[in-house]
């Protein structure tokens, strides 16, 4: 039998709570998201456009890409597209892509290097750009 020693100034109810052990049940490969966008965020987008956007963010999440972050109510020295969409990979402060729609036009601006796509005429056809989805889990819009 083993016996606990406890300071006196120590109650149970003011020792750290420690995390249940965890189960050694098989590991999984990807942790359930729960998350979804806010829904204050990227006012510009079709609901269409949002659905797309959260699911291609499921899809590409175990290819690095983290998480996206709706810019384009940031101050801007100037005036700013419809929608800024920050694309940030795992682990990093900043966006690795901008993916930028105005007037039914989008386009793909890459951070590290400064370039910028050709126009596009869809939110998926930006996304592919970033992180394309292979067909066989292709989305629909």
């Amino acid at each position: 039998m083993r016996r606990s020693v406890r300071n006196n100034a120590e109650t149970p109810s003011s020792r750290p709570r420690q995390a249940p052990p965890r189960s050694a049940g098989p590991a999984r490969t990807r942790p359930q998201l729960a998350r979804s966008l806010p829904r204050s965020a990227f006012p510009a987008l079709s609901a269409g456009e949002r659905v797309y956007l959260e699911e291609w963010l499921r899809t590409v999440w175990l290819r690095g890409i983290d998480s996206v972050e709706d810019l384009a109510g940031r101050p801007w020295p100037c005036t700013v597209a419809e929608t800024v969409i920050g694309v940030f990979r795992q682990d990093e402060g900043q966006a690795g892509w901008l993916v930028v729609g105005q007037e039914g036009q989008w386009a793909v601006a890459t951070c590290s290097s400064g370039e910028v796509s050709e126009p596009v005429a869809s939110l998926s056809d930006a996304l592919s750009l970033v992180c394309p989805i292979d067909a066989a889990s292709e989305l629909e819009v």
